[in-house]
Order: C-alpha cells, then sequence, then structure tokens
C-alpha cells in the first residue's frame, strides 16, 4: 500500500512540475515580443535520438545532432521574427542535460527558459493552441513519431490531427527525414 501511495505521490509531482512548464510559457507569451513562435522538438526532429534508445545508460550529450536539421532552423527562421522555443516529451530529470546539449550543438546563448518538458505528446497541443490564439505566426518542427527503434515508425495521429486544423506550418517527420537522408 506504501508503495503504491508513494508511486502516486511521485506521479502527481511531475504533472505539477509539468504544469509549471506550461505556466510559465503562457506568462513569458503573453505579451508579444516576437511575430512569430518556432515550436522545435528535440528527439528525432534535432537530434538523432532513436539509434541509442533502449541503452542501458543514456547519456544525453553523447546523442548526435541532426545537423541538418539544425541548419535548415538556424538559416530559414530569422530571431528578429520568430522566438524559438523548444517542446520535448521528455522526463523531468533529463532537463538539466538536454540544455546542456542544445547549448553545445545548437546555440550557445540558449537557456533554460527556452526549455519546455510535456508529459505526453498531446500536451503540445496546449502550447500550440495558446500561442494561435495570441495571434502568433506559428511554425512547428516536430517528426510527432515513435517506435523508431522497433523499425517500424509510428505516429500521433490524434495530435496531427489536431494541428492540421490550426493555422500553423509544420514540418514532419517525412519532411525532417529527407533534410537528413
Amino acid at each position: 500500500m506504501l508503495k503504491f501511495l508513494v508511486g502516486k505521490f511521485r506521479r502527481m509531482l511531475y504533472i505539477i512540475f509539468y504544469l509549471t512548464f506550461i505556466i510559465r510559457f503562457c506568462l513569458k507569451f503573453m505579451k508579444r515580443r516576437k511575430s512569430g513562435l518556432l515550436f522545435i522538438d528535440i528527439d528525432n526532429s534535432i537530434a538523432n535520438t532513436w539509434p541509442i534508445l533502449g541503452s542501458a545508460n543514456i547519456n544525453i550529450l553523447e546523442i548526435a545532432p541532426l545537423e541538418n536539421s539544425i541548419e535548415f532552423l538556424k538559416s530559414n527562421f530569422d530571431s528578429n521574427f520568430y522566438e524559438m522555443v523548444f517542446l520535448s516529451h521528455r522526463e523531468i530529470y533529463d532537463f538539466n542535460e538536454t540544455v546542456s546539449w542544445l547549448k553545445l550543438f545548437f546555440n550557445k546563448t540558449i537557456n533554460a527558459g527556452d526549455l519546455y518538458f510535456v508529459p505526453y505528446p498531446s500536451w503540445k497541443l496546449l502550447y500550440f493552441k495558446f500561442a494561435v490564439k495570441r495571434m502568433y505566426q506559428v511554425v512547428i518542427f516536430d517528426d510527432l513519431s515513435f517506435n523508431h527503434e522497433n523499425g517500424i515508425v509510428k505516429y500521433y495521429d490524434s495530435v496531427l490531427a489536431k494541428i492540421d486544423i490550426l493555422d500553423v506550418k509544420h514540418y514532419n517527420f517525412q519532411f525532417i527525414q529527407k533534410l537528413n537522408s
């Protein structure tokens, strides 16, 4: 019984932590600072994560970057117009290492305030919808896929369907794959 309660308490703390990301995001972008928001996923979008999945001890700093994705984002999205928001479905305990990876491979000026984690891919929709309602020009660079390590790529179809009805530009799995092949 105690183990059950500890597990429930831990999960509740995780959800509270993820909710603080949403609150921090809303407060940061309540006032328009730039005209556009560029949402960038990390795993399998700018980081070649899937080949190391299933490894016993994953060192985030050893994940290879997807150089063509990073170059595409840097060369096609003016930082005077777009604010970059790194939005990833990762565990809380990976936060500091993820910031370090972004500084190492993407941009040395990135700070923790540019990174947001979600517990489920569907939670990304909260961020996208908020940005659209605030009249930002929204661009999403996110593969929204999973199961690469098992040889059959699957998609978060319900999330993709909801993105399709938003007024956003979405660079998806097929685009990212083609860019990096």
